[in-house]
């Protein structure tokens, strides 16, 4: 009866190795020194497999590892290779046909990124990955259609749309909008050339959704002596402007504008020449 009860209470009691424990070495270096291999959660097909100080250091779902899933975060101090046992950086991904893939930045997730048509990874000051778009063009067009002829037969100034049309944001952001507007037959109202030496203004004129935005102009007069003969040719008003804009459908209207000072003046705004040209750049 004493052997039964002393052998009951070793089987149930704790028991302490106040000494370094070996399993497979004679020599343990460690409070537990294994030489071979650990087997863990033998017959269990998923859960945590090592715990340090309370915390799930390794689990096991069945079908892959997860490490460090209780703590913050993972710290690695040496390099970290994938597909190489030589990491030359910090995180070294080996392979000929290897790639890296961010689902954060995917079109699905990342707002700037419009499906590889013009994002761009870019490193920010902090050295984070972040999506931007490249410059795009909205619209570029060469030739504004038929002239469009502006008189002034007093002088006052007269304006008139050359070309007028409409353009979509999908997101926020800043324009280019620059224009080349082509002047010809620069004349009296009545088609005989200007000779009289008084100054007119031709001008080009670029409204926004109905506000004007930019404003380009040329000072045109002729004088020439008796018996000569006059300069003639094309005048070319050119205009760029910056502008923040939100998403939407934005309208533009390109107007040519004379002005005589008391003295009238007729002349062709536009017209099918490549050399009227307008682009809108989105950034």
């Amino acid at each position: 009866m004493k052997k039964l009860t002393l052998f009951a209470v070793l089987l149930f009691a704790p028991i302490y190795f106040y000494a370094q424990v070996g399993i497979g070495t004679t020599t343990p270096t460690y409070d537990l020194d294994v030489a071979g291999d650990l087997n863990l959660n033998k017959d269990i097909p998923a859960g945590t497999a090592l715990r340090v100080n309370g915390i799930e250091a390794l689990s096991f779902n069945g079908d892959y590892f997860s490490w460090g899933f209780g703590g913050n975060y993972n710290y690695f101090k040496d390099n970290v290779g994938i597909d190489t046992l030589d990491p030359q950086q910090a995180l070294h991904v080996g392979g000929t046909n290897s790639t890296i893939r961010i689902d954060g930045l995917n079109a699905a997730n990342h707002a700037e990124n419009d499906g590889g048509t013009s994002a761009y990874v870019k490193v920010n000051a902090d050295g984070d990955l972040t999506v931007e778009r490249s410059p795009t063009f909205l619209l570029s067009i060469n030739g504004f259609g038929p002239k469009v002829e502006i008189e002034t037969t007093t002088g006052g100034g007269v304006s008139s749309v050359v070309y007028a049309n409409n353009f979509m944001l999908d997101r926020p952001g800043i324009v280019l909008i620059k224009y080349t507007l082509r002047v010809s037959s620069v004349q009296m109202p009545d088609g005989s050339p200007v000779l009289d030496g008084a100054t007119r203004v031709l001008a080009s004129q670029l409204y926004l959704n109905g506000t004007q935005v930019s404003r380009e102009a040329q000072f045109f007069s002729n004088d020439p002596p008796s018996g000569s003969s006059t300069a003639a040719g094309p005048i070319y008003l050119s205009g760029l402007v910056f502008v923040d804009l939100p998403a939407g459908t934005h309208n533009y209207e390109l107007r040519g504008r004379v002005y005589g000072n008391a003295f009238g003046v007729e002349a062709d705004f536009g017209g099918t020449s490549s050399t009227n040209r307008l682009q809108i750049l989105r950034f």
